[in-house]
């Protein structure tokens, strides 16, 4: 018996070495997997918050094209018009819009994840317009500069082209809003979800941030900011303009 209890506690500093080993091993094996798992929740984090950066610079892009496109639009519409001068060529035409359906995949919020993609099928709609109307006249006023095409012919293509500009220009009023609309949203997200930036990924259960929703009072809030600056922006505009080419230039 006591050469057995001998024995036995021979073995104990082995055995109590190799559970600690195993311990020491699982602990290690969870953190590292811990850790990991923290890596990705934050990359994946900061890619939903870059997204949203994305879409900012986006959609402001797409204002100021929206509001160049306008201004080419009603020139090329005053030119078709006149009656003081010849025949008319019109050089002065809208460009399509961009758009990054990549930004899409990187949001957090199913919310924009849908308005998004809404956006994206509204742009390509006009878009596939504007390169249609452009392209017809194009190819009418290369066949007039070549003579491949009648003065009559030419003088309907360009009816059809001025008609054409009148529906962008409707359109590009709905596409202001939306645009506004959205970039509001995306303003006020932003706001939102950048308290988030510098909180802990190593919770109980290594979640990712719980997003608190955006209520329609903030986006409204970010959208009156919005259009103060777009409104600030446009007057800085026009008092350059002035001031470089005169008061009849506008």
């Amino acid at each position: 018996m006591t050469k057995n209890l001998s024995s036995i506690i021979q073995w104990i500093p082995v055995v109590a070495a190799a559970v600690g080993a195993l311990i020491a091993g699982l602990v290690a094996f969870f953190v590292s997997q811990a850790n990991e798992r923290v890596k990705r929740h934050r990359k994946r984090w900061f890619e939903h918050r870059n997204a949203l950066e994305r879409l900012e610079s986006l959609l402001n892009e797409i204002t100021d094209i929206i509001a160049a496109n306008r201004g080419n639009a009603t020139k090329a519409i005053d030119a078709i018009t006149k009656n003081d001068i010849g025949l008319r060529i019109v050089w002065s035409e809208p460009h399509t819009l961009p758009y990054d359906s990549s930004i899409r995949i990187m949001f957090l919020r199913i919310e924009l994840i849908n308005e998004f993609f809404s956006y994206g099928v509204k742009i390509r709609r006009l878009n596939n317009d504007t390169e249609t109307i452009c392209r017809a006249y194009s190819e009418m006023r290369s066949g007039l500069l070549r003579q491949d095409l009648s003065k009559n012919q030419y003088l309907l293509s360009l009816t059809e082209f001025q008609k054409g500009l009148e529906n962008l220009l409707n359109a590009y009023d709905l596409m202001d809003e939306r645009t506004q609309a959205l970039l509001a949203r995306t303003r006020a997200t932003l706001l939102k979800d950048k308290l988030h930036d510098n909180r802990s990924f190593f919770g109980f259960l290594l979640k990712m941030p719980k997003l608190e929703n955006i209520t329609m009072v903030e986006v409204d809030s970010e959208l009156k900011r919005l259009r103060k600056e777009i409104a600030e922006t446009q007057s800085r505009s026009r008092n350059e303009i002035k001031q470089y080419f005169g008061e009849n230039s506008l």
